[in-house]
């Protein structure tokens, strides 16, 4: 989530790459890597870079580069720890594309499938569990900011929840119960278990290989998190609010009420950001509903 807090923060006042890399232009610039694609087509969507579907010798894969120069350390970022978690599994390859002297990075990699049907609650937490094992025993590449870290992220919330209230964005009453909660995150926070963490685990980004094995991309958020992390942020998508009758806190060594108060957290922090994204935009709750519904949870 931080490099989308950035990206809106910042990116929009820094000279960008030319965001019009259409088909041919790519099809030149990967010939001058020996790759040949019978088709390239453009992939609607992404917040943080450009992605293109290509058939390279029959095969589907994807290819995917950044939108400006700042966007770079990202996609090295994601070529990083995708190489960590599936090099064995999957091809991929860092490419260097370079256009009237300018110079993007591109991951390309095999194109996988949505599953058939979502992971499920337990199915997330098993997902998470394996991914956190997987960087703890081998060697993580050298991709993330060491400032990249839970504390800024929380730094960002607290300064997230101050604009929602000055915006009127939020009730007293919402701003208050939230304050409790961040004032129970500052207490502890220090002291909780650290985990490199995806940073945007969400049902978009869960693919799966041709025998059904989940895949996760779109490494680009990925930060010093906690464990725990990406299962109470993969709950805050509203397609995932189905869940919320059943018993799904307590299911991380965080405990439930921190479990809560990092839920609160990433709920203001999307909430702040689609403020900053769209202040118009025709939401299907309001931010107080959002957050409500959050401290609700038991």
């Amino acid at each position: 989530m931080l490099s989308k807090l950035r990206h809106f923060a910042y990116d929009r006042r820094e000279q960008r790459l030319d965001n019009h890399l259409d088909e041919s232009q790519l099809s030149l610039l990967l010939q001058e890597h020996n790759i040949f694609s019978s088709s390239i087509r453009r992939i609607n969507g992404g917040t943080l870079g450009l992605s293109y579907s290509l058939q390279i010798d029959g095969r589907p894969k994807v290819l995917k580069t950044h939108f400006s120069a700042v966007g770079r350390q990202n996609i090295e970022k994601e070529i990083g720890l995708l190489r960590v978690l599936y090099a064995g599994e999957s091809e991929m390859s860092r490419l260097e594309l370079t256009s009237d002297q300018l110079v993007r990075v591109a991951l390309l990699m095999d194109e996988f499938k949505y599953p058939q049907h979502e992971l499920e609650p337990s199915q997330i937490i098993s997902l998470t569990a394996q991914f956190t094992a997987q960087f703890k025993c081998n060697a993580t590449p050298d991709v993330i900011a060491p400032k990249d870290t839970m504390s800024t992220l929380f730094a960002e919330g607290v300064a997230s929840l101050a604009r929602l209230y000055t915006n009127q964005a939020i009730r007293p009453a919402i701003h208050t119960a939230v304050e409790k909660n961040f004032s129970l995150l500052s207490e502890h926070i220090d002291g909780l278990p650290v985990a490199l963490c995806h940073g945007d685990l969400g049902p978009e980004n869960i693919m799966c290989q041709t025998d059904s094995t989940p895949v996760v991309i779109d490494w680009e958020d990925a930060f010093w998190g906690v464990e725990g992390y990406d299962y109470l942020y993969w709950l805050t998508f509203l397609r995932n609010r189905k869940y919320y009758a059943q018993d799904i806190l307590g299911k991380t060594s965080l405990g439930k009420e921190i479990e809560l108060a990092i839920l609160v957290l990433i709920v203001v922090l999307k909430s702040e950001l689609s403020l900053r994204m769209d202040p118009q935009m025709n939401r299907q709750l309001s931010f107080d509903q959002r957050i409500t519904e959050i401290l609700e949870l038991k």
